[in-house]
């Protein structure tokens, strides 16, 4: 039995994958000196009566998104439904070339954010006030400490963990037609270059699978999770063996239990908006814990 994972369970766990945002990386206060820095630039265009009623434009499309996330399944938030028509229009190159729709591209929020307050959208503007955004989010985000704590005892174990983290939808805007385009490869290294932090878990990005151009929940996204694994690991993995950590029951870990991997355990550390518990109800292989420190002492649900 590994030392550390004395629940009856757990014992029997040779793999994890955790989700990233949120689980091992606190972004939370990051995303706020991101904002404050998005503010700072748009000045650098505008006057400031303009710059805070954009700024405010974006952290109110943001904040729908998320609303919508956590919502749970057949619930829509008040003007999603409008945002997503807004998200589909300016993103008419990337349907065009055959991609998923990257909901969460800042780049666009920002373009409807502008064209919300009658401000042209310029490649200029959209460059030059995220890249201050996404510098801040990098420069702030911390690594969990009970993330900290969790990977040290798996590795302690001999537990082989992997990290699976959704597309942050990076897109180029192509000016001269009003529309933003994907290229998948550079989205993916974007992503990467921001969770340079965890080489301080010595994880290198080998330990990581971005969603692009396939995104959570998609079960293709996850098949190609199990690869990248087992690619690194040089050989199979026991999904009988193996457990899917995240914050959101969802999108996290019902695809890997789905694709048979044994256990999921749900980081509960927001408010109970995205369906969890209910979830929980139906998938007695998920426990649910406050703090990544827990994982060695779930309260698993009866089957």
């Amino acid at each position: 039995m590994p030392p550390n994972f004395s629940n009856i369970y757990l014992s029997d766990v040779e793999f994890v994958i955790f989700d990233v945002d949120n689980v091992i990386i606190d972004t939370v206060g990051a995303a706020q000196k991101a904002q404050l820095a998005l503010g700072e630039a748009l000045k650098n265009f505008m006057d400031p009566q303009s710059a805070r009623r954009v700024k405010s434009q974006f952290i109110s499309n943001y904040n729908t998104l998320a609303a919508q996330a956590n919502a749970g399944v057949g619930v829509v938030v008040e003007k999603f439904e409008s945002l997503l028509q807004c998200i589909e229009t300016w993103q008419r190159g990337v349907l065009h070339d055959g991609w998923e729709l990257k909901l969460w591209s800042r780049e666009v929020l920002l373009a409807i954010a502008l064209e919300q307050e009658d401000l042209p959208v310029t490649k200029e503007w959209i460059d030059g006030c995220l890249q201050p955004y996404w510098a801040a989010l990098t420069r702030e985000s911390r690594i969990r400490a009970d993330a900290i704590d969790a990977v040290r005892r798996c590795r302690q174990a001999g537990i082989a963990i992997h990290l699976a983290t959704a597309s942050d939808g990076f897109l180029d805007f192509n000016e001269t037609e009003q529309t933003f385009i994907y290229h998948p490869p550079t989205a993916v290294q974007r992503k990467l270059d921001r969770l340079k932090i965890l080489q301080k878990l010595d994880l290198e990005d080998s330990d990581v699978s971005v969603g692009d151009p396939i995104g959570k929940p998609d079960e293709r996204f996850f098949r190609q999770v199990l690869l990248d694994f087992e690619h690194k690991l040089g050989r199979n993995i026991d999904l009988g063996r193996t457990m899917a950590v995240g914050d959101n029951v969802s999108d996290d870990v019902l695809p890997l239990l789905s694709l048979g991997a044994a256990r999921g355990a749900w980081l509960a550390i927001h408010n109970d908006l995205s369906g969890g518990p209910r979830l929980l109800e139906k998938n007695p292989r998920v426990g649910v814990v406050k703090s990544l420190s827990d994982l060695d002492n779930i309260p698993w649900p009866a089957s």
